[in-house]
């Protein structure tokens, strides 16, 4: 089984402040990079209706992701990448798994199980 790795994909509302809203990821397996995006992004999200309309663009624009290490040249500074992370290696679909990650269900970014019972 080959391992698989992913990245995480920010959005930085306003450089000023800091923060960081996760809006996608970018999976690396079997040789393929694939691109899932956060479900359900909108101003509860990201407050104002430009910074939705920029999270757009950018999304789109993953669409042509040149590489793992690189965004595309079109995205500016308020797109960054978080660190390379690995997929744990007993998961069949590292997709699907980072996919459930991102949405909330079932599985953590750092690796960890997510089930919360109670």
């Amino acid at each position: 089984m080959n391992a698989a790795t992913f990245r995480i994909v920010h959005f930085v509302p306003d450089p000023f402040l800091g923060g960081r809203v996760p809006i996608a990821a970018i999976v690396q397996s079997d040789g393929r990079l694939t691109v899932v995006r956060v479900p359900h992004l909108g101003p509860a999200c990201l407050g104002r209706a430009s910074a939705v309309a920029a999270v757009r663009l950018a999304l789109d624009d993953l669409e042509r992701l040149p590489s793992f290490e690189h965004l595309p040249s079109s995205m500016g500074p308020q797109v960054v990448l978080g660190e390379i992370r690995e997929v744990p290696l007993h998961v069949d679909d590292p997709v699907g798994w980072v996919a459930r990650a991102l949405s909330g269900g079932g599985a953590s970014a750092h690796g960890e199980s997510a089930d919360q019972t109670g």
